[in-house]
């Protein structure tokens, strides 16, 4: 083997070694940047998502409550029934607003 060819063997391995190095980086940068896209989506649909949550907790606790007063009382008035009867339906939509499922990203 002449020194040329030991040279040109020589500068072979070092390019093939950086270009080893370099996908190695490449792919782990692309995975870092789809794990951040990931974290960003779930914060996205947390966001979108709060609100129903919340409301959801406040129309259970109205309609509990409402639930609550109508099997202490003795009687109930036409008012406090058709008042139930709002409250569960509102529940009814809540909970039909939260089982809707949000499409996920390609």
């Amino acid at each position: 083997m002449t020194e040329t060819q030991a040279a040109l063997y020589a500068a072979a391995v070092g390019v093939l070694s950086a270009l080893v190095v370099g996908c190695m980086a490449g792919w782990v940068a692309l995975r870092q940047v789809a794990k951040t896209a990931e974290a960003q989506r779930k914060q996205a649909a947390w966001q979108l998502r709060s609100e129903d949550y919340a409301n959801f907790i406040r129309v259970m606790f109205r309609f509990r409550a409402a639930i609550g007063r109508a099997g202490r009382a003795p009687q109930m008035s036409a008012d406090y029934a058709n008042e139930v009867r709002t409250l569960y339906v509102d529940l009814a939509n809540v909970t039909a607003t939260l089982t809707m499922r949000i499409a996920a990203d390609p």
